[in-house]
C-alpha cells in the first residue's frame, strides 16, 4: 500500500465512498453566518458520523486531537479574497503541502476556477503543488468551479474536472449539474464528490441523484452548519451514500 492509498482510506470508506463536511468558508465569504461555537458543530458532525473534515489551518488547531481518531482531515492550502474584494473568482496558494502534512492532513485541497482571468495562475500553483503530493504522497482534492455561469453548467465542469485530472488531481469536488452530470463523471477519470453550496431545501434530493449519476459522495458545509439539527442531517446523508444500492 503506497502512502497515498494509506492516507485515501482515512478519508474513503471502503465501498469508495464518502461524505465530507466542509467548514473553511470563513476566509472567502466573510458574511456567512457560523454557529456561536464552532467546535460544538464540528463535534456534532462527528458523532453524526461524517467521514471526514474539510478545515482551514487554523481551525484543525483548535480542536482536540481525539476528533481525528474517528474522522479524516482534509485541509484548504489555497484561498480566495473576502467578500470584500473585487477579486473573488481567483484563489492564491497560502501554506505548502509540507505544513499541511505537519498539522496532520490526510488530504490537501486547491481551488480551480475555470474562466478566471487568473485561471492560469492557479493552474500553475496546481501543478507545482502535485509534484510535492507524489513526493509526501498525500492525496490532492481539487475544487472545481466556474467563473462563467451563475448556475452549474456541465460543459465548463466537465472541462474543468478534466483539466483538473490531467493535472495530477486525485479526486475533484464540483457541483452536480443535472440530468447530463454524467459527463462530468467520465471527464473526471478520478472519484467526484458533489459541493453543496448555499443552504438549499431539496440537498437529500440533488445528493441521491449525484449519487445515482456516478458521484462518489459529498462534501458539504452550509447544507449542514446552517441546519436545524446538523447530527442529523449528516446521519442522513452519511446512510445515503453508504447504502449499496447507490
Amino acid at each position: 500500500m503506497t502512502g497515498k492509498e494509506l492516507r485515501l482510506s482515512r478519508i474513503f470508506r471502503r465501498d469508495g465512498k464518502v461524505g465530507v463536511f466542509a467548514y473553511d468558508h470563513g476566509q472567502h465569504f466573510g458574511t456567512v453566518e457560523y454557529p456561536k461555537d464552532p467546535i460544538k458543530i464540528i463535534e456534532e458532525t462527528v458523532k453524526g458520523g461524517i467521514d471526514a473534515l474539510l478545515l482551514n489551518p487554523g481551525v484543525v488547531k483548535i480542536l482536540k486531537k481525539d476528533i481525528f481518531r474517528k474522522t479524516g482531515l482534509i485541509v484548504r492550502i489555497t484561498g480566495g479574497a473576502t467578500a470584500y474584494s473585487k477579486e473573488s473568482d481567483f484563489h492564491s496558494l497560502l501554506y505548502d503541502v509540507d505544513y499541511a502534512v505537519s498539522v496532520g492532513a490526510d488530504m490537501v485541497v486547491m481551488m480551480l476556477i475555470l474562466g478566471s482571468k487568473r485561471e492560469n495562475e492557479m493552474i500553475g500553483s496546481i501543478s507545482r503543488c502535485v509534484k510535492e503530493c507524489d513526493r509526501l504522497q498525500i492525496p490532492l482534492l481539487v475544487e472545481v468551479l466556474s467563473a462563467i455561469s451563475k448556475e452549474p453548467v456541465t460543459k465548463e465542469l466537465a472541462l474543468g474536472s478534466r483539466v483538473a485530472f490531467e493535472l495530477g488531481a486525485d479526486v475533484i469536488k464540483t457541483y452536480y449539474s443535472g440530468d447530463d452530470f454524467e459527463r462530468i463523471i467520465s471527464a473526471a477519470k478520478v472519484p467526484v464528490i458533489i459541493a453543496g453550496g448555499p443552504k438549499t431545501d431539496n440537498i437529500k434530493d440533488i445528493t441521491k441523484k449525484a449519487l445515482q449519476k456516478g458521484a462518489k459522495g459529498f462534501a458539504f458545509g452550509r447544507n449542514i452548519f446552517s441546519s436545524e439539527n446538523p447530527q442529523n442531517t449528516v446521519e442522513n446523508l452519511v446512510k445515503m451514500v453508504h447504502t449499496k444500492s447507490n
